[in-house]
């Protein structure tokens, strides 16, 4: 599941971080909505609202290798398990929707 924020994160000496985050929904709840079980896929940090076509560009790019090869992870006992890939969904609140989906409010 991708999810953006239509509001920075943060504001640190008038520039604004705005990350792309995704969370496995395999993960069962509530082990799922921990803070360490979501990944930064990728950020903006900067004076205005982030480009959409800078921010998403390399993401998609590395979500379509993922698509097409999967992941390989090792365990800590030494074994490689090599898993699909796919997005089910994305989750925007209606500000990110409108900016992600060049929707003019």
């Amino acid at each position: 599941m991708l999810h953006a924020d239509g509001a920075p994160v943060t504001k640190v000496g008038g520039k604004s971080l705005w990350p792309i985050q995704c969370t496995l929904v395999e993960i069962p709840p509530p082990m799922r909505d921990r803070a360490d079980a979501t990944m930064i896929l990728g950020a903006w940090l900067g004076g205005t609202h982030p480009n959409r076509d800078l921010l998403w560009c390399y993401i998609v790019q590395q979500m379509h290798g993922l698509f097409k090869n999967g992941i390989i992870i090792s365990t800590d006992a030494g074994e490689k398990l090599k898993f699909n890939i796919r997005a089910q969904y994305a989750t925007f609140d209606l500000p990110a929707l409108a900016q992600n989906c060049n929707i003019i409010q």
